[in-house]
């Protein structure tokens, strides 16, 4: 097996995605020979910054985007990534010798498919695996471990789409609680590992703010509904709080989100809450939720709640039995829609 001896000061950057894993590293580590086996979800890859793309940034395990400069060494995790305005991207069946920036996160796979407005990625050089005294470290072995089930009261949002105001909607619903006195806490169960979401849940009055990075998944497209269920599960049973605030990442038609829609885990969720980029998704997403999943939405928000003129297309439509908020306004008002 060939490797070599690295210290980690001669490591430029270490990516969000790989947070759990850095608190554990000795001085030195081992760089691997990346042909050595078949690359999976979750492995630690030593590369260094070839050509920047779209990605001239990255998130380090702080949550503060630092930028990159061609020759940086730095550390990634393997994962699929999907995402409607960007790239589709895929743990290669063999390890190449170049990966690309998926998110700035610090995924790492191989561009499948782009969005078309978005430029190349930003490439890496593979050096090889991380890995300590022989063995290659991955994501999945630095997880949280289960907690006491506390029952929370459990509030899920969702979206009409990758860009619809999710996480945004996230935020004030747990400033609006924690303005009433709440404790609250944050989660996201799916999507591709980047800090940004789950800090502005932290920032908005979170006690704690978990996601699936916290569970050892660099992202979640792709893997199984066990694994999913088994993710929302661990999140959960970690909530000591009176309140849970969960977000399932990109639309409710994406694989993962849509899968746990359909799963268990919804007997655990006491009212969902819809973020819709514009009037005609807040209406068909409602329908499809009510008709297909059999699934009441409680209240919506997103972008198309920042124009009084397309709340009312809605109410014209809909009539006034679901809550509408804007998620930018007054959080005691909010708060009265909640509790």
């Amino acid at each position: 097996m060939k490797l070599r001896i690295m210290k980690l000061k001669e490591i430029s950057k270490f990516a969000s995605v790989v947070r759990r894993v850095v608190p554990n590293l000795p001085e030195e580590a081992e760089v691997i020979d990346p042909t050595i086996k078949k690359p999976e979800i979750g492995d630690l890859v030593v590369g260094r910054i070839k050509d920047l793309g779209f990605h001239v940034e990255m998130e380090n395990p702080q949550g503060r985007n630092r930028r990159l400069y061609s020759g940086d060494i730095c550390v990634f995790a393997l994962g699929n990534r999907y995402a409607t305005a960007e790239y589709e991207g895929m743990v290669p069946k063999r390890m190449p010798e170049v990966l690309h920036i998926l998110n700035y996160g610090g995924c790492c796979g191989v561009v499948t498919d782009k969005n078309i407005t978005i430029p190349e990625p930003t490439t890496v050089e593979v050096l090889g695996y991380l890995g300590v005294e022989g063995e290659i470290l991955n994501t999945k072995n630095f997880s949280m471990e289960y907690g006491e089930q506390k029952e929370p009261m459990t509030i899920l949002v969702v979206g009409t789409d990758m860009d619809a105001g999710k996480t945004t909607t996230a935020s004030s619903i747990i400033r609006a609680l924690t303005y009433m006195g709440y404790h609250v806490e944050g989660g996201k169960i799916t999507g591709v590992g980047r800090m940004r979401d789950t800090l502005a849940m932290k920032d908005a009055g979170a006690k704690k703010i978990f996601d699936f990075v916290d569970a050892g998944y660099p992202s979640t497209y792709l893997i199984s509904e066990e694994e999913l269920i088994h993710i929302f599960d661990l999140i959960y049973s970690n909530c000591e709080s009176d309140f849970f605030v969960v977000e399932f990442a990109d639309s409710i038609l994406q694989r993962e989100t849509n899968m746990l829609l359909r799963s268990e885990v919804m007997k655990k969720v006491d009212m969902v809450i819809l973020s819709a980029s514009c009037t005609f998704s807040a209406i068909g997403a409602l329908k499809y939720l009510k008709e297909e999943l059999n699934i009441e939405v409680n209240a919506i928000s997103g972008p198309f709640s920042n124009s009084s003129l397309s709340v009312r297309e809605f109410v014209e439509y809909m009539g006034d039995e679901i809550a509408v908020f804007n998620a930018l306004e007054r959080h005691e008002d909010l708060a009265r829609i909640l509790v």
